[in-house]
């Protein structure tokens, strides 16, 4: 974890100490209001300096809660807010014990109302040992000391002879110091096990930080390079789990696919074995949001955005086909859309898993006879002849995915797998202009159209062609620009991110929208 995943962690600790041990102060003061009425006191005697003084210590502590729950703050400012809402609450106890009366025995009374508060910082706050002794001597020795002081305040003692006075305080001092232990052993204990589970998060250089999403094939963590301190996205493979054909696949994909170094392709950084045989690679992690996301929340894009994206992804295909590989995957959520060097609206081309070697005969790890990719954006051949598969099969999707983004939904949609396969390989797509909210450009969907042809040698025949052909559309469709995307994102931003975060605290496992990793 870094420095300021530290910081942030020992803020919502801090913040969270401070809400829960001021409802438990605040409860306790109700406590006391209604034993006080049943007793048959008046209302008046509320006004007493004891009252306000409980009520003081309530509001030190959940002060902590207000002011840490809200935009991260530097980690000293975190601590001296922590020390000074303690140094109050406890403070406000003395003032508290000051006033009870001799019966409440008010030396111990504060005593247990510290112990619970230090008790409950050792096990929220993350604090090294020595930290905690200083805190839990530092403020709470002075207070001790000042509670007993207070009884020379007082008069004589009616339940304590005069000679057992300094027995007493020789007795508290002793619990004070043994209170002071406990919670040093308490940080140490828990301390210890979060290093313990740090290291264990350890991955070679790469530090696991958070699960992103985890699924049949693995999981997926965001994860810093411990000398670099890149944000990163690491994705393990346990044999276990899908079997070591499959790993040598995913094993011999990541060798291909780490050669990759167009812009708009993920780059991946690393990859390797741990010792006890998961196989992991590192990629790029992508802040931003999947084109199916981006459809579902804004609906259909203009042309002249959409064919930008379409250029990107052709661009980020052309390279894959000439180093003889096939995606055979491509579809709207396995395509990100993030900011790079200030610009928005920068696409990268994600989840090379189904990735194949044009040139690859080995069936015994890629399988080639089982139909691959997603039924909504599947090639007629990749259902009809999985062996035959080449880059023109990527082109077939682009088609499709370009038909979705200009008219928020796929070609060919069905109640069934076996229903889109056929509509794939019998049935013509409407032209997609005849679905887009706005018009445009008729050669746009002579290209789509002729990308999504049912056979092979009837589409454009490389992703260039493609990408050249997008690229004389751009030239006469109403500009997309710079400032376009980053007046988008500013208005739609907001909510995509609520939307990412939510799916992060409910299920992990359903993240469609990034921090983004290949999934």
């Amino acid at each position: 974890m870094g420095a300021a995943s530290e910081s942030a962690f020992l803020q919502e600790r801090v913040a969270r100490f401070g809400l829960w041990i001021g409802a438990i102060s605040l409860a306790g003061l109700v406590v006391r209001m209604a034993a006080h009425i049943a007793l048959g006191n008046a209302f008046s005697s509320f006004l007493s300096l004891a009252w306000g003084a409980h009520l003081a210590a309530c509001v030190f502590v959940l002060s902590l809660h207000l002011a840490l729950r809200g935009a991260p703050r530097p980690r000293p400012v975190v601590e001296w807010l922590e020390v000074g809402g303690l140094w109050g609450a406890a403070l406000c106890y003395q003032v508290v014990g000051l006033y009870l009366i001799p019966e409440a025995r008010a030396d111990y009374t504060v005593l247990l109302a510290m112990n619970v508060m230090f008790v409950g910082r050792a096990a929220f706050v993350p604090s090294s040992p020595r930290r905690t002794a200083w805190v839990t001597a530092c403020i709470g020795a002075p207070m001790v000391a000042l509670s007993y002081a207070s009884l020379a305040l007082r008069g004589p003692d009616p339940y304590t002879p005069p000679e057992a006075q300094w027995t007493r305080t020789l007795n508290a001092s002793i619990w004070w110091i043994f209170i002071t232990l406990l919670c040093v052993v308490i940080t140490r204990t828990i301390y210890g096990l979060r290093a313990q589970v740090k290291e264990a998060r350890r991955l070679g250089q790469y530090q696991l930080e958070a699960l992103l999403a985890a699924g049949g094939m693995g999981e997926i963590y965001r994860a810093r390079h411990a000398l670099l301190r890149r944000p990163t996205a690491v994705k393990l493979i346990r044999p276990d789990q899908v079997g070591e054909r499959t790993v040598a696949r995913f094993e011999r994909e990541a060798k291909r696919t780490a050669a990759l170094t167009h812009p708009n392709t993920v780059t991946v950084y690393d990859y390797g074995r741990t010792d006890d045989g998961v196989f992991y690679y590192a990629m790029e992690l992508l802040d931003g949001a999947d084109l199916q996301t981006v459809i579902d929340e804004t609906g259909p894009m203009p042309a002249g955005r959409a064919c930008r994206i379409l250029a990107q992804v052709a661009g980020a295909l052309d390279e894959a086909h000439r180093e003889g590989l096939i995606h055979r995957d491509i579809k709207p959520g396995n395509v990100i859309l993030v900011e790079r060097g200030g610009e928005a609206d920068v696409a990268k081309v994600v989840d090379f898993g189904l990735v194949k070697a044009i040139d690859e005969q080995d069936l015994t790890v890629t399988e080639q006879d089982k139909i691959v990719g997603t039924p909504l954006y599947v090639s007629p051949e990749a259902v009809a002849a999985p062996e035959t598969l080449d880059g023109r099969a990527d082109l077939y999707a682009l088609g499709a995915l370009g038909y979705f983004l200009l008219t928020g939904k796929p070609p060919f949609g069905g109640k069934s797998a076996i229903e889109v396969y056929t509509k794939h390989l019998e049935d013509s797509p409407t032209p997609p202009s005849e679905h887009a909210a706005e018009p445009f450009d008729p050669a746009l969907d002579r290209l789509l159209l002729a990308c999504l042809a049912k056979d092979p040698d009837d589409r454009p025949q490389t992703a260039r062609e493609v990408e050249v052909r997008l690229a004389d559309l751009l030239e006469r469709l109403p500009a997309w620009d710079a400032h376009d995307a980053a007046r988008w994102w500013s208005e739609h931003g907001p909510r995509l991110r609520a939307r990412r975060d939510a799916q992060q605290r409910s299920a992990p496992g359903s993240l469609t929208l990034a921090p983004h990793a290949p999934s």
